[in-house]
C-alpha cells in the first residue's frame, strides 16, 4: 500500500510556541542515553518479547536517546522528529541509522502496518493541543500492523509537574532556613536561568488550561518556555479505547503498575492495535 498524501498539521499556540524552543533545546539532549525512568525500562521489557525483530518506528526521537537500546530489538529502525535541528542531530550521534523528519500527526510518509512497533517517547504526545491527541494516537496505530504495539509517555495531572511554576522549585526535604540560605548563595549564577524563567512563564502561561480530567500548563522545562498536556489516569486510559487500542497497560515513573491515581510525574502507556478478524 502507498503512503498517504500528506496533510500539512494545524498548528496551534501551543505549537507554534513550543516549535519555537526545540531548536534551541538541541544541546539539552544531544548527549542523552538510556532510561528517563524506571517506568520506560519496564514497559520495553514487556514489550520486547513481543515485537523482536520486526519493524520499529522511534517517533519525536530527539537526537537518539531512544536509539541504543530500540535498535537492539530489530534491524528494521526508523526514526523522525518533526523539528529539523533534532534529526541533523540525530544524524550526527547516528550516523548508521534512518533519521526522518516527520509530525507524529502526520505521518503519511509510512504505509499502513509498516511497523510492529511505534514508540513516541519523552510525553512528546503532550506537546500538541488537546484535540489533537486523537490524531496522533490513530496515525501511530495506523502504521503499525494488526497486533502490533504502540508506547508513548504522558504527563499525569495528579503529578508534580502540573503545579510547576518559577518561583517555586523542586524541594529536597531539607529545613527551610537550609533552603533559603542555599538559595540566597546560588542566586548570582542562577540569576540569568531565572530571569529567562519568569520572562517565559508570564509570557506562556496565559495560554494554560484546566479542563475535568487533563491540563495544559507551562511546564518547569527549558525555563518554562513550553506548554505541556496534563492527563488523569481514567483520560489516559479512555484516550488509549477510543483510538481503538486494546490491551493496554501503563506504568508509573517508578515502575509499577498504574491501577489508581497517583503522585507519579508521568505515565508509560503500552497498547495494542486490534489483530485482523
Amino acid at each position: 500500500m502507498r503512503p498517504r498524501r500528506a496533510e500539512v498539521p494545524r498548528v496551534t499556540a501551543i505549537d507554534d510556541q513550543n516549535r519555537a524552543t526545540w531548536p534551541g533545546a538541541v544541546e539539552d539532549y544531544l548527549h542523552l542515553e538510556g532510561w528517563t525512568d524506571a517506568g520506560e525500562r519496564a514497559a520495553l521489557a514487556a514489550a520486547a518479547p513481543l515485537v523482536r525483530g520486526r519493524p520499529v518506528l522511534d517517533v519525536g526521537a530527539g537526537a537518539g536517546r531512544t536509539a541504543s537500546f530500540l535498535r537492539l530489538l530489530t534491524d528494521d529502525y526508523v526514526a523522525v522528529d518533526y523539528t529539523p535541528e533534532m534529526v541533523a542531530a540525530f544524524r550526527r550521534n547516528h550516523p548508521d541509522l534512518t533519521a526522518l523528519q516527520a509530525d507524529a500527526r502526520d505521518l503519511s510518509c509510512f504505509p499502513d502496518g509498516r511497523f510492529g512497533l511505534a514508540v513516541f517517547s519523552f510525553n512528546g504526545i503532550d506537546a500538541v493541543a488537546h484535540e489533537e491527541r486523537a490524531t496522533v494516537l490513530a496515525e501511530l496505530r495506523r502504521v503499525v500492523a494488526p497486533g502490533g504495539w504502540v508506547l508513548w509517555s504522558t504527563h499525569n495531572l495528579d503529578g508534580p509537574g502540573h503545579r510547576q511554576v518559577p518561583w517555586r522549585g523542586p524541594s529536597d526535604g531539607g529545613p527551610r532556613w537550609w533552603r533559603v540560605a542555599r538559595w540566597v548563595a546560588r542566586l548570582p549564577r542562577e540569576a540569568p536561568r531565572l530571569r529567562r524563567s519568569w520572562a517565559n512563564w508570564w509570557v506562556n502561561h496565559r495560554l494554560d488550561e484546566e479542563h475535568d480530567g487533563w491540563a495544559v500548563r507551562t511546564s518547569a522545562a527549558h525555563d518554562f518556555g513550553i506548554l505541556m498536556h496534563y492527563a488523569s489516569l481514567d483520560v489516559v486510559r479512555a484516550e488509549a479505547a477510543a483510538a481503538g487500542f486494546v490491551e493496554v497497560t501503563v506504568w508509573d515513573r517508578e515502575g509499577q503498575l498504574a491501577v489508581a491515581p497517583s503522585s507519579t510525574h508521568w505515565f508509560q502507556v503500552l497498547a495494542r492495535t486490534p489483530s485482523v478478524a
